[in-house]
């Protein structure tokens, strides 16, 4: 009897948090869902060696987790020179909440004290702060608008990070492994967090020396996410699939008009229309995952499964075998059975024609999401094991329909979010997922298979049936409504849209560059600017600003993404400028967006760097088109060449719309930051002197 097979496709995925001017981030979620998912979801595979599941990594996840690792490395890893310096710890480079986790009690501003009262109960109260009684009973005395002593905050933003960890590194020491680049097996060991953690379970209070530590330890698991998922997929026990870089809506940026098919009534913004953007979206996230996993990706995820028949295209040109969608967009395609099938798409739009060499395999989320929506807290079933089963049950009461022959095999994908999800689960969904994997391991009526091996061994892509055409739609709704047609939404696109349009003026990114992943060199600063311009711009094209724009979903921070993508925007302008390239800044980008009702703030930017008589001169730009108030006799510009770093007031420097540097005579690189009384980062730049 043919067995019902299962693939399971865990999503991890989160939106662009860096500052690509500031080189900072304004989120700490990367680390803080890295230390309680991105390893342990992968992990937790090797208690079951005969489950085999797909796994999702969006190369914007990625490629900020490599960057957290790389600038914790001289600071973190034992094997640096300057392990555990406090010179070598990258103040101001990563995230705030990790600068005060590192910076001492005693030296917090006001400022300081105020941000760790806003922001580290950023946690669901019922699942991660009220089941640790000393961290309840600070968040009691917070919220009641009490004081706190120095050693409360030191304990709160311990407590706070303790919450963001996998139960397994809270409990007990954990082995870590992985696999290198080169194909050796690693491994290193997490043993500090769970002494750490049984301290303040016992009530004791947290010293400095604890929250240093848990730095430590955030570096090796974030170093081991990778790792663990190529070494995974080496022994065939999953597939890693991957995203279109910077998760855009594809069909949207291929032509925004394209909502239309499914919403014929809905108010669009003037067309957004950059295929070449689309393709450069799927083929940069392509060459990434072959430069992370060493071979080129069967399986893509699109951007919230938003397909289209006019991206297929996309795919097929970008080597890509089998892509993944919502159920309502395939049964809304042409000639659609059930979803309890793979199927066949094609560029061309003849029906049943001869199997094409662009053919592609859709995959369509099968059922109802009960994992994400169903199970956990507050659901219904939040004993694991008994919504463990529940599941089970509900795949095996599955069968074929909408006239799919009951001969047919069953092949069923549940798509989920592999990160969110869990908070709303006891114990990070640990008692579950357990009981999951247990379960169908022993089941003899259920199989687990990825959809690689699908296509491959059970229904290769000739005996697929044809869709023709391919609807357009995503997993929400079946359509695009979640990112287009509401106000906001609407003027996000037209927003968007003025930025792409100054970007005609430069040359496309692919025009400069064969590589589109690997930052070049700052011996060309036009290059190096221009690669960095497109790539700003990708991440302004990202799915998840449009996601909060309107009333249809609520982050309950949504002034925080309409503010980052207008100042996204404004910095891919920064970085077309530094290029050489005389863009212009609309001042439409500057006005209140959606949940931010206040216009952005004034900024600056600094350009055309030239030496002149032992000078370094910068043309600069004041950005202020409201003009707003901005106290520019209280900025600084900070010079730094090597160890030799400098400070001036810079209404000492600005002469004539230039600031003038003196006595720079030391070959190297000079990096030069502009800081405002706020005391951030305005704008950086940087020359060369040979």
């Amino acid at each position: 009897m043919e067995p019902i097979y299962l693939n399971i496709l865990w999503h991890q995925h989160q939106p662009m948090y860096k500052d690509p001017i500031k080189d900072t981030y304004t989120a700490p979620w990367v680390r803080l869902h890295a230390t309680k998912d991105y390893y342990d979801m992968a992990a937790i595979l090797l208690n079951f060696p005969k489950i085999k599941l797909t796994i999702n990594l969006t190369p914007s996840l990625l490629i900020q987790i490599e960057d957290y690792v790389n600038k914790l490395k001289d600071y973190a890893d034992e094997k640096s020179p300057n392990y555990k310096k406090e010179s070598a710890f990258p103040k101001g480079k990563l995230d705030r909440a990790l600068d005060l986790l590192f910076k001492p009690v005693d030296q917090w501003t006001e400022d300081d004290k105020n941000f760790a009262k806003q922001r580290f109960f950023d946690a669901l109260p019922e699942s991660q702060i009220f089941k640790y009684p000393p961290y309840k009973k600070i968040f009691e005395k917070a919220k009641n608008g009490q004081s706190l002593t120095n050693q409360e905050y030191l304990n709160l933003k311990v407590w706070f990070h303790l919450a963001w960890f996998d139960p397994d590194f809270l409990t007990k020491e954990v082995e870590l492994i992985g696999e290198d680049e080169k194909g050796n097996i690693i491994k290193d060991k997490v043993t500090k967090i769970k002494d750490i953690y049984a301290k303040g379970i016992r009530g004791e209070n947290f010293n400095e020396e604890d929250a240093k530590n848990i730095i430590l330890e955030t570096y090796k698991i974030m170093k081991f996410i990778i790792p663990i998922h190529r070494y995974l997929q080496n022994k065939g026990q999953i597939e890693v699939t991957t995203t279109p870089f910077y998760h855009p809506i594809l069909p949207l940026i291929d032509n925004s008009d394209s909502a239309k098919e499914q919403s014929p009534n809905i108010p669009l913004p003037p067309k957004f229309q950059y295929p070449e953007d689309a393709d450069t979206q799927v083929k940069m996230a392509v060459e990434y995952y072959k430069k992370l996993f060493g071979k080129y990706p069967s399986g893509m995820w699109p951007g919230e499964g938003a397909v289209g028949e006019n991206i297929i295209k996309h795919f097929a040109k970008n080597g890509i075998k089998w892509f993944a969608t919502g159920h309502e967009v395939v049964l809304k395609s042409g000639h659609a059975g059930d979803v309890l099938q793979p199927y066949r798409v094609d560029v061309d739009s003849e029906f049943i024609d001869n199997l094409n060499n662009d053919a592609i395999t859709v995959i369509p989320r099968s059922i109802h999401d009960k994992i994400g929506w169903d199970y956990g807290l507050y659901r219904g079933k939040a004993d694991g094991y008994e919504a463990a089963k529940d599941f089970i049950n509900f795949i095996k009461s599955q069968k074929h329909y909408n006239g799919v022959p009951e001969n047919e095999p069953i092949y069923i994908t549940n798509t989920c979010d592999g990160e969110n999800v869990w908070t709303y689960y006891k114990d990070d969904g640990k008692d579950f997922l357990t009981a999951l994997y247990d379960l169908l391991q022993k089941d003899e009526k259920i199989k687990t298979m990825t959809p690689k091996e699908y296509i491959t061994t059970v229904k290769p892509i000739d005996k697929q049936w044809e869709l023709e055409p391919l609807a357009t739609g995503s997993w929400v709704y079946g359509d695009l409504t979640t990112w287009i047609g509401e106000e906001s939404e609407n003027k996000g696109w037209y927003l968007l849209n003025k930025l792409r349009q100054e970007f005609i003026k430069i040359p496309y990114i692919r025009d400069i560059t064969n590589n589109l992943i690997e930052e070049p060199s700052k011996e060309d600063r036009e290059k190096y600017y221009l690669f960095k311009a497109w790539q700003t711009l990708f991440a302004a094209e990202g799915s998840d600003w449009f996601w909060w724009y309107g009333t249809d979903w609520d982050s309950g921070n949504d002034k925080y993404f309409a503010r980052k993508h207008r100042e996204l925007m404004i910095n891919a302008l920064k970085m077309a400028l530094k290029a050489g390239y005389n863009v212009d800044f609309p001042k439409s980008i500057f006005e209140p967006l959606d949940q931010d009702n206040q216009p952005l703030e004034p900024t600056l930017v600094t350009y055309n760097p030239q030496i002149q008589n032992n000078n370094l001169l910068f043309d600069i730009k004041i950005l202020n088109p409201f003009s707003l108030p901005q106290k520019l006799e209280e900025y600084k510009i900070i010079v730094k060449n090597g160890e030799d770093i400098k400070e001036y007031k810079f209404s000492d420097l600005v002469k004539e719309n230039k600031i003038v540097i003196p006595n720079i005579n030391r070959k190297g690189e000079y990096n030069i930051e502009i800081i405002n009384e706020k005391n951030e980062i305005v704008d950086r730049d940087y020359f060369l002197l040979k």
